[in-house]
């Protein structure tokens, strides 16, 4: 099947699972280069489950607290559901041991998601899910941004100070 009907299966599914269920559900957009993230702490026996749709391919994978930080940190890292190229799909995943696990959806090809429609849920061993998930979305613009202002700040000071220096040392 190609990549375009299984998006519209999936955005299908996404629509048929029940309202009253829904834990984590956004539609959203992302810059290019930016990634999202539904995350919760788990115990193991947990279920992480719900679909997702894009408009254009993204990265996504689940992966546990120490392995997300060696992520972020561009390190060497363990994770799982990973697809490297999608459109969508159904995410349906057990949880191995207790941990904080997060569901990670990055545009890889820094075009930018026009539209993303997410919809995950945590699921406890007495099968009831849990509606307390937080999100985190992150931007490396806003990184580069930053670090630009924290420098233009720097050398203004620099700058001010030589020219305070200047001024005294003129005086004497």
């Amino acid at each position: 099947m190609n990549k375009k009907g299984l998006s519209v299966i999936t955005l299908i599914i996404l629509f048929l699972l029940p309202l009253a269920s829904q834990a984590f559900t956004t539609e959203k957009s992302l810059v290019p280069g930016e990634f999202c993230a539904a995350y919760r702490e788990a115990d193991a026996g947990w279920r992480i489950e719900g679909a997702f749709v894009t408009t254009n391919d993204i990265e996504f994978f689940i992966c546990d607290m120490s392995n997300y930080t060696a992520w972020r940190s561009q390190g060497t890292f363990v994770r799982y559901n990973y697809s490297d190229s999608t459109l969508g799909g159904l995410i349906s995943f057990t949880v191995p041991y207790e941990s904080v696990w997060y569901v990670v959806f990055s545009d890889i090809e820094v075009r930018g998601i026009d539209n993303m429609e997410v919809e995950v849920n945590y699921i406890d061993q007495s099968n009831v899910t849990q509606t307390q998930v937080s999100w985190i979305s992150q931007s490396p613009e806003i990184d580069i941004l930053l670090i630009g202002f924290v420098g233009v700040v720097a050398i203004i000071g620099f700058l001010g100070i030589l020219i305070v220096l200047r001024k005294v040392s003129r005086r004497h």
